[in-house]
């Protein structure tokens, strides 16, 4: 970038371009990622159009490559150093996506001693004893030493030397094709290389040494540009011919013959997209309608034929110097459209009616499935042609996989051709597995050819077909056990049964094994207490998918203070309880079974406080039989119930459990109450404190705090 046209010194690759100096490193040659991706992006937005970057290292930064990226997108070609290791390591940010890293050569066009080397090298350039101009305190005061030095030019050698001669030369590109992209002059600088070492790209020279006569257009140039839409053929039939409209102009320096054995013609490629491939190279010649002096221009019809096999693909235009070259070969950039050819296999498929929910094994559904030909020949019916087009089916299970596939044909009822429709409506049986569940989907096959979904041509959307068990069923549980449940006592459920299997429950007396509802009984751990309990017949016969309600008495276990589990459950008599089928039994219900023994204790009046040692207290206490038996009163029977008292001292420790009894005035059924005045002699001990409960007992028998009946409430007497 040096001054040119003056006389003096060394001048740069590029003709007068414009320098924008963006500072990035310190004095001692250090600086960081962060600084870097900044100046890339502030070079960016302030309209620089080629930058070079002569620093690096081994290390990857996001954000450089963010940077980087982000000049990209606003169209910057970016060059970097590769790097003076002789080291195949990758060097960034030379080694970074959209960036031209650029290796050094000597002037015998070897590989520099220094330079590194790698899958990242794109091309490479003279970087050994390179004249420049230089700064005289740059040279002596910070440690830069170049091979000579005198006044203000020394001689270096680098890939950091190396990699302006690339920029100057994309500016120079730029100056002479401003229309082009990053992508395009990287290409033109690429293919315009002298190629060293191994033929072809190698990772020492990448695509070769730069040529800056062969990249600024030399003998060999053009432009093209395509007037037909691109929309007209991005998706192309296999092996068919198009027209494409295109104009050629001759940025180059020969006129380029229309006739004759070195005649230049409009020609293409096509590349697999996929894999980069080239699947034809040698297109067909398109002729120009007449020679074309530089600066001069003609437009053609470009007769195209497209691959033979589906795919994705890239069209090339291309011209060809006829016994010479192509005219990519030269470094000029071919003219790209996407394409797309699709299989003469295509259809789609339109789906209604089909299976019920659930689906009898061994039924059939009836299917109305409307096909539209979106392929590139016309299906033929059965009977009106070899191979035939057909309508199958595959079965896939629930789990995705394959169980079926070379399944039953319909015919079509006509031949339909590319663009139209026909509907056919297959008869489908399910297969015969009581408890499963099936997935079907619809596919054509052209008979002895291929099944179209071999073909790229996705199946129907899945037709599910859920084929109950012989047994199933549901249950809906109302009502149940009150909290407590008496012991021995009775509860009346409502229970909606739910028929989900296949088989019809038949009501007992109207056919051998009939069904009929039963229950368990389970203890609080879950381990069954009984099992064969008490059957409730069905009120009517209950088909599949039908349901009947049914109301059951259960009569709880007479096991006072227990927790019991109640599951209700079908069974088929003579042949199989549901639950053994695989049949969930019902939610838990669960009946707490109440004690016997059950009273609630109010006490009014008592002691004064304080009191006399050895006095008299006298006591109204209401008595409530919560328990299930009654309380017979002394007199009347064996054992009756007696209201007493325990003392206790002030600490709580037991002082006299077997205290003076009150009989009760009269039986007290369960739910019933009762009140007794019992008189209490405190005890003859001044400067104490006793504590007097009330307790129950069932004289002979128990104390009902022993059966867990909760005292009365604490009496305190503090005596004088």
């Amino acid at each position: 970038a040096a001054t040119t046209n003056n006389g003096y010194g060394v001048t740069g690759v590029a003709w007068n371009p414009k320098i924008m100096p963006v500072r990035v490193l310190g004095p001692s040659g250090q600086g960081d990622d962060y600084t870097i991706s900044q100046a890339i992006i502030w070079a960016a937005d302030n309209g620089a159009k080629v930058i070079n970057m002569s620093l690096g290292g081994s290390g990857y930064s996001q954000s450089l490559a963010d940077a980087v990226n982000y000049a990209y997108g606003a169209g910057v070609v970016v060059v970097a150093a590769a790097g003076n290791s002789n080291t195949s390591q990758l060097f960034y940010p030379a080694a970074l996506p959209h960036v031209i890293g650029v290796a050094s050569t000597n002037s015998s066009d070897q590989k520099s001693s220094f330079s590194n080397y790698g899958s990242y090298i794109d091309v490479a350039a003279p970087g050994e004893g390179i004249f420049s101009t230089a700064i005289s305190n740059f040279v002596s005061g910070y440690g830069y030493y170049p091979d000579t030095w005198n006044d203000s030019f020394a001689t270096y050698s680098g890939t950091s030397m190396a990699s302006p001669h690339v920029a100057g030369l994309a500016a120079l590109v730029a100056s002479h094709n401003p229309t082009w992209t990053a992508d395009q002059i990287e290409q033109k600088i690429e293919a315009s290389a002298d190629d060293l070492g191994a033929a072809g790209r190698d990772n020492y020279f990448g695509y070769g040494r730069i040529n800056a006569a062969n990249a600024v257009g030399g003998a060999y140039s053009a432009e093209y540009t395509v007037n037909t839409s691109p929309s007209t053929f991005s998706t192309w039939a296999a092996s068919t011919t198009k027209s494409i409209s295109v104009t050629v102009l001759n940025t180059g320096t020969f006129t380029w013959p229309q006739s004759g054995g070195n005649a230049v013609h409009l020609s293409y490629h096509w590349v697999n997209q996929s894999n980069g491939q080239s699947v034809i190279y040698d297109g067909l010649r398109t002729a120009l309608t007449t020679s074309v002096a530089p600066n001069g221009q003609d437009t053609v019809s470009a007769q195209v034929q497209s691959p033979s096999s589906p795919g994705s693909y890239t069209l090339k235009l291309d011209l060809v110097h006829e016994g010479v070259t192509w005219f990519s070969q030269k470094g000029v950039p071919t003219a790209d459209n996407n394409v797309t050819v699709p299989s003469d296999y295509n259809a789609t498929y339109q789906v209604t009616g089909g299976f019920t929910n659930p689906m009898p094994a061994g039924g059939t559904a009836q299917f109305s499935v409307t096909l539209t030909n979106t392929g590139y020949f016309t299906w033929i019916k059965q009977g009106n042609g070899a191979n035939p087009v057909n309508l199958a089916f595959h079965w896939y299970n629930a789990s995705g996989q394959l169980v079926a596939w070379d399944c039953v044909r319909t015919a079509l009822p006509q031949d339909v051709a590319p663009g139209a429709s026909v509907t056919v409506t297959p008869s489908i049986t399910v297969p015969n597995v009581p408890g499963s569940t099936y997935i079907l989907k619809f596919d054509l096959v052209r008979e002895g050819i291929t099944w179209f979904s071999s073909q790229g041509v996705p199946l129907s959307a899945a037709q599910t077909a859920n084929i109950p068990a012989v047994y199933g069923a549901t249950y809906q549980v109302t009502g149940g056990f009150s909290n407590p449940m008496q012991p021995g006592g009775t509860a009346q459920f409502s229970v909606t049964l739910t028929n989900t299997g296949s088989l019809t429950w038949r009501k007992q007396g109207t056919a051998p094994n009939p069904v009929r509802l039963a229950f368990h009984w389970y203890n609080a751990q879950g381990q069954v207490v009984a099992w064969d309990c008490v059957r409730t017949d069905l009120p009517s016969d209950v088909a599949t998918g039908q349901s009947v309600t049914v109301t059951s008495n259960v009569t709880v276990p007479n096991v006072p203070g227990s927790v019991y589990v109640l599951r209700f459950d079908l069974v088929r008599e003579g042949v199989t309880w549901f639950s053994w089928q695989g049949v969930p039994v019902s939610a838990a219900q669960t009946a707490n079974i109440g004690s016997n023994y059950g009273a609630t204790y109010q006490v009014y009046s008592g002691f004064y406080n304080p009191v006399p040692p050895g006095s008299t207290a006298y006591f109204y206490v209401t008595l409530t039989n919560t328990g299930y038996f009654t309380w017979r009163r002394q007199g009347t029977a064996p054992n009756p119930v007696r209201l007493a008292f325990h003392w206790y001292n002030g600490s709580g420790q037991l002082v006299a459990w077997d205290c003076v009894r009150t009989d009760l005035p009269t039986d007290v059924a369960p739910g019933a109450s009762v009140t007794v005045t019992p008189v209490i002699t405190l005890p003859n001990v001044p400067h104490s404190t006793y504590i007097l409960r009330f307790d129950l007992v069932q004289e002979g028998v128990t104390w009902f705090s022993t059966q867990g009946v909760p005292m009365s409430a604490s009496q305190t007497a503090n005596i004088q």
